[in-house]
């Protein structure tokens, strides 16, 4: 087989995204809509810039739409190896075909390591605003921190957290508490770590 995909170029692939690439969408909501099940996404233009990053132009896809649109083959070529997955879409959706050609292609991506550290993520239950169609302020800064950091060569879900001004939070058990706490309460990072040493005075003692 004529192939010219490497292990590195795999290993690129498979690097995760920058964290404010991710994106979150409630899969399921509580029954009175206050919370959702959040899922992460990254737009599909994210994965075409890791493949034209990684590959240049050794790299190639094609679709076969069948069902009205609502089911889509994508074949992707990477380096000489074809892979393929389909996406599939309500009928109903006016963008039927477009959402189901997005679905087939990240779905192939994955199967060469681009975007399948998502599907590892933790899913967990947010706040949630059903009449704004989004997560509270709160949530989103919970979230980010599951995404890792926000650049690449690092760890999803294992980022260390970090202050408003890019300092990282110590690993004093004590500290990561309070920060999670300030998080909670204001729905971002304190500034530094002396602002959260002053929020944390003014709380009152158990």
């Amino acid at each position: 087989m004529d192939t010219r995909l490497t292990a590195e170029m795999m290993a690129s692939l498979g690097e995760p995204f920058r964290a404010d690439a991710v994106q979150w969408k409630p899969q399921v909501t509580n029954k009175d809509r206050t919370r959702a099940l959040a899922v992460p996404y990254v737009d599909v233009r994210s994965y075409v810039d890791r493949l034209n990053e990684v590959m240049g132009a050794d790299w190639s896809d094609d679709y076969q739409v069948v069902d009205a649109g609502a089911v889509v083959l994508c074949r992707l070529t990477v380096g000489g190896v074809t892979r393929s997955d389909i996406g599939e879409a309500d009928p109903e959706d006016r963008n039927t075909a477009t959402s189901a050609l997005a679905q087939a292609f990240k779905r192939a991506c994955v199967k060469f390591g681009l975007g399948a550290y998502l599907y590892r993520l933790p899913r967990q239950w947010e706040e949630y605003d059903a009449q704004a169609r989004q997560f509270s302020p709160a949530a989103l800064v919970r979230l980010r921190q599951l995404a890792g950091p926000s650049s690449r060569g690092g760890s999803p879900g294992g980022g260390r957290l970090q202050y408003g001004d890019g300092s990282p939070v110590g690993d004093n058990p004590a500290e990561v508490q309070s920060y999670r706490a300030y998080v909670s309460a204001t729905g971002k990072p304190p500034s530094n770590v002396a602002a959260l040493r002053a929020w944390a005075a003014k709380l009152p003692k158990p």
